[in-house]
């Protein structure tokens, strides 16, 4: 009896865990609770290789994979790119250069917290994020302070400085210098 009653808790304890990638991309800022126009996702490819994320999925709660794009797009090293479900982000100005993805399928970030999980083609996580509205983001983006350490660390994360965050470009939020 004891030995069911382990098990259980064992089961209920357990963290589901995906196969992870090697691959040098981070999600390095979103926007889930946007004052006014689209949600956003923002890669990073923080290698010195350019990669290209054909057949790549988004997903929120690790439910419905999206396909990110069937064709082939490639983040250039030391580069970002947004994700979003249309291309309004570029009709402001101050975004009109950035490299934008339109994914057709953009699933909504819940405002009460969410997962987002980028995988390749082969079904390796890329990267994950598992956010509360505790970290911030209330109409502002949130923004990543190291792509190397963990994203669902809290600590990772913090409200952009700038009003709307900086999708396509570098983070404006200052990184985490404390080991």
């Amino acid at each position: 009896y004891i030995s069911l009653i382990l098990l259980i808790l064992g089961l209920a304890f357990t963290q589901v865990s995906y196969a992870q990638s090697s691959v040098k991309i981070s999600i390095n800022e979103f926007m889930y609770d946007p004052p006014s126009g689209s949600e956003y996702v923002e890669l990073y490819n923080y290698s010195d290789t350019p990669i290209d994320i054909q057949g790549w999925t988004l997903s929120y709660n690790r439910s419905t994979q999206e396909l990110i794009t069937n064709s082939s797009f490639t983040i250039p090293a030391d580069s970002f790119v947004v994700l979003a479900p249309d291309s309004s982000l570029i009709s402001n100005p101050a975004y009109a250069d950035i490299s934008l993805v339109e994914v057709s399928g953009f699933p909504a970030l819940n405002n009460t917290g969410d997962a987002i999980v980028i995988q390749e083609s082969g079904g390796s996580t890329i990267d994950s994020v598992d956010y509360s509205p505790d970290w911030g983001g209330s109409d502002i983006a949130l923004e990543r302070r190291s792509p190397t350490a963990n994203g669902n660390f809290e600590q990772n994360w913090g409200d952009s400085p700038d009003e709307y965050g900086t999708p396509g470009n570098p983070n404006q939020i200052p990184e985490d210098v404390q080991p």
